[in-house]
């Protein structure tokens, strides 16, 4: 029983429960498969808002992103205003890998980011993926240690690119995935808390 990972859908419920007590909102996360022209500007706004410039997607980017394999979108809104997202896709030279993008939110130290990443691996792992990428770098411009974050998510430190950073991976084991449901989730810890469970 210790290795059982929640489906996405108990996954979400839990998330928008502690995202609410949390933030004192009602609070509601989507998952898209696709970007509508709305969705598009709402991403643009927060990635221009939170990422420095040279970190910062245009337009055109975003579109061309949201058109590769695979692609996923998670949005989270607080009393209807968008306040966070999360978005990755494949690379046509590796199916069976996820690779994150972007994670970005307005509302900083209340665990969005840490539970927009866990539902993604949750996904992953419900969508029969092998692993999952990113880039980061070690400390951020806000000083905020990135690779301490995703090693506390479970992904571990494989590589540095010289264009892109540091490059880290996850290899979607179910006990690792569990123990991010229960920490970052509040989801996991009694078996009798899932309303349906699967191995893979």
């Amino acid at each position: 029983m210790k290795d059982l990972v929640p489906y996405l859908e108990d996954a979400l419920n839990a998330a928008e429960k502690k995202l609410g007590d949390a933030l004192k909102k009602s609070c509601r996360l989507g998952v898209h498969v696709r970007m509508s022209e709305e969705l598009t500007e709402v991403v643009e706004q927060i990635d221009h808002e939170k990422f420095r410039p040279e970190l910062q997607y245009t337009l055109v980017e975003l579109t061309e992103r949201c058109e590769k394999g695979g692609f996923l979108l998670f949005t989270l809104t607080c009393d209807g205003e968008p306040t966070a997202f999360l978005y990755g896709y494949t690379e046509e030279a590796d199916v069976i890998k996820f690779f994150i993008d972007s994670i970005a939110t307005r509302v900083e130290g209340k665990g969005i980011g840490s539970i927009l990443a866990t539902l993604a691996l949750v996904y992953c792992y419900d969508t029969g993926y092998s692993s999952v990428e990113l880039f980061t770098e070690e400390v951020d411009d806000k000083g905020r240690h990135l690779v301490k974050f995703y090693e506390s998510l479970g992904f571990q430190l494989v590589g540095d690119d010289p264009d892109n950073g540091i490059v880290m991976s996850h290899d979607l084991q179910p006990l690792k995935i569990k123990n991010s449901c229960i920490r970052f989730l509040g989801l996991g810890k009694d078996p009798q808390e899932f309303s349906s469970i699967h191995n893979r």
